[in-house]
Order: C-alpha cells, then sequence, then structure tokens
C-alpha cells in the first residue's frame, strides 16, 4: 500500500496514477512535388486487470501461485517516423519512411522466494519490466490508374527485440522445470 500510495497523485479524495502522452506531427512541402514528414509520441497502454486484481484477498502464499499487483504501471509506448514522399509522376508517388518504436514497463510474472528459515512458500506476483524496440523502413509507391481506381505496392521490413512478449513466461518455465531466466 505504501508504494502504490507514493506512486500516485491524491485529489477527490482518491489515489490516481497520471500520465502524460505528448505527440507531435509535422508534414510540410520541401518542393512541388516533395513532402516531408515527422511523427513522435508517446502511448500508454494500461494493464489487464487480470494482472491487476486475481487473489488480492489470498491471505497466505500456498493458497496461490501467482498474486495481482495494483502498483503496476501502465505499458509506454515511445513511437519515432520520419519520412519522405515524391511525386515522379502526375499520377503516380513514391513514400519512404523509417520508424522506431520503443515499448517499456510490460509486466511480467517474477517469482519471489521466501526469506530462509521461514515456512513460507515461493509465489509469483507480476511486476513491471520486461521491454522490446522495433526499428524499420517502409516504401510504398502509389499509382492512380482512374479517376476511380489506384493501387499501392509497398514492402516493409521490421526487426524487433525485446524481453518475454507473454507476461507469465517466468512461470510457466519454472512449473515445467525450465530456467528462470527469460529469453531475449
Amino acid at each position: 500500500a505504501g508504494e502504490f500510495n507514493a506512486g500516485t497523485t491524491r485529489l477527490l479524495g482518491r489515489n490516481w496514477k497520471v500520465r502524460l502522452s505528448p505527440r507531435l506531427g509535422l508534414s510540410f512541402k520541401v518542393t512541388e512535388r516533395d513532402k516531408f514528414f515527422f511523427n513522435y509520441g508517446h502511448f500508454n497502454q494500461w494493464p489487464r486487470f487480470l494482472y491487476v486484481y486475481p487473489q488480492l484477498t489470498a491471505t497466505s502464499a500456498t493458497k496461490v501461485q501467482l498474486l495481482g499487483n495494483p502498483n503496476l504501471n501502465p505499458q509506454i509506448s515511445v513511437n519515432y517516423e520520419v519520412g519522405a514522399k515524391h511525386q515522379f509522376h502526375p499520377k503516380a508517388a513514391a513514400n519512404v519512411s523509417f520508424f522506431v518504436k520503443d515499448v517499456y514497463d510490460y509486466p511480467a510474472s517474477t517469482r519471489v522466494d521466501p526469506v530462509e528459515g521461514t515456512n513460507l512458500a515461493s509465489y509469483f506476483i507480476y511486476l513491471n519490466g520486461h521491454f522490446s524496440r522495433s526499428k524499420g523502413f517502409e516504401v510504398e509507391v502509389e499509382k492512380q490508374v482512374s479517376n476511380h481506381w489506384s493501387g499501392k505496392l509497398s514492402y516493409s521490413y521490421q526487426q524487433t527485440k525485446g524481453k518475454s512478449s507473454d507476461p507469465s513466461e517466468d512461470r510457466v518455465l519454472q512449473e515445467i522445470g525450465g530456467s528462470n531466466e527469460t529469453r531475449l
């Protein structure tokens, strides 16, 4: 309860977690046939209730293997995109963009071992901490065939790295006798 109260703002008799989500989008003409654009944004995704509330009323870790955590922070995404569009024909254009997406504070089940000399059992609780990074580019060619028909051809390349996309992966690995370290 102390950590939750320290990480919240008190307003109207209740505690609230507050987040800012700044976003910026710029687009401007460079020449009569060229356009440059830039997008930036912070996005929040609050944790699923499953990760916050399960088994909060349990009085003993022996009754439950996985505890919820009401102090989970939202998952944060920070996105950047930069690109350009060139009209090489009155009815055709090409678009090239590069992007990066960082996501952090994924919830993950984390094993908590009891202090030596006590008869408590180990248990799992959801905590923030896992992350991912995606980066890549997209190339797109667009052509207007007639007044009512147009087509696009696009190619995207993306590379993503991170730690654990499944919040329950650590718990499942331990239950089947695997390592307690999540793969990258």
